[in-house]
């Protein structure tokens, strides 16, 4: 059953994203399959609403994230916001919105999940990836900062492991996810939305106040993290290197990096 109100279908207020709701359970589908579903200002802006409006109802119990297409996230694509403040921000509203409210998030990762699909993924309660489903925080070889997936990552694997997904930026797949415990079950491709759409059911029918009191407790670490990690991503976002990085991947060249 589609929800009715303004986020109920795509249009000038929710582009590239879909929100539907069936009883307690929201769905909340990033929509952009040309770009792989990375958020541009207006989309990420959306969603940061979409996060604010699930935390207004009091029937909302618990939400299911996907993608549309081969993509689950691709990260954030904001090269129309040229403060980095102002483009930090948006980023914490938007990808890290799950740690912020009383309703637990099933991540169902589709696809692709690199860069800021990394910190919005690590912002979910519970995850469940495709076995086609591929991983990557990317930020180091682009001259970004990971912001919410440093403190996350370290928390949830080890400094070592972490730093070994941080520092090189690599690729790696769901099998390896699982095994790092950064989804918590992997299924056939064809399974994925009825294994989300199952765990959600389960959520949805426990005691509403024990779930939201959980969450409170293991989310506040989390958003501790994330305020350690904003001077350190202003930093960088605000330098030369952030500025060719972003110049090298339009132009699909090597990287030339002055550590400035």
């Amino acid at each position: 059953m589609t929800r009715t109100g303004p986020l109920a279908q795509p249009g000038p207020d929710t582009p590239g994203l879909h929100v539907d709701r069936d009883g307690p359970v929201w769905t909340v589908r990033l929509d952009r399959p040309r770009t792989r579903n990375a958020l541009d200002p207006a989309t990420a802006e959306a969603l940061a609403r979409v996060w604010s409006d699930v935390d207004a109802d009091p029937a909302a119990r618990v939400v299911v994230l996907t993608g549309t297409g081969s993509a689950f996230c691709s990260g954030a694509d904001l090269r129309e916001i040229d403060d980095p403040g102002a483009a930090l921000a948006l980023l914490e509203a938007a990808l890290l919105g799950p740690t912020r409210i009383g309703v637990p998030v099933v991540a169902a990762v589709n696809g692709g999940c690199f860069g800021g699909g990394m910190s919005l993924l690590l912002a979910c309660d519970l995850r469940l990836a495709a076995s086609s489903a591929r991983f990557g925080t990317q930020a180091a070889r682009m001259g970004l900062y990971p912001f919410g997936a440093v403190g996350a990552l370290t928390r949830e694997i080890g400094t070592a492991a972490a730093a070994d997904l941080l520092l090189t930026g690599r690729h790696f797949d769901a099998a390896e996810a699982a095994g790092l415990g950064l989804v918590g079950r992997v299924c056939a491709p064809e399974d994925l939305a009825a294994e989300a759409r199952a765990l959600a059911a389960v959520i949805a029918g426990n005691a509403p106040l024990t779930v939201a009191a959980i969450k409170r407790t293991y989310s506040a670490e989390h958003r501790r993290g994330v305020a350690a990690e904003r001077d350190a991503a202003l930093a960088v976002l605000a330098s030369d290197d952030a500025r060719e990085g972003a110049a090298a991947f339009l132009a699909r060249r090597p990287a030339r990096f002055l550590g400035r």
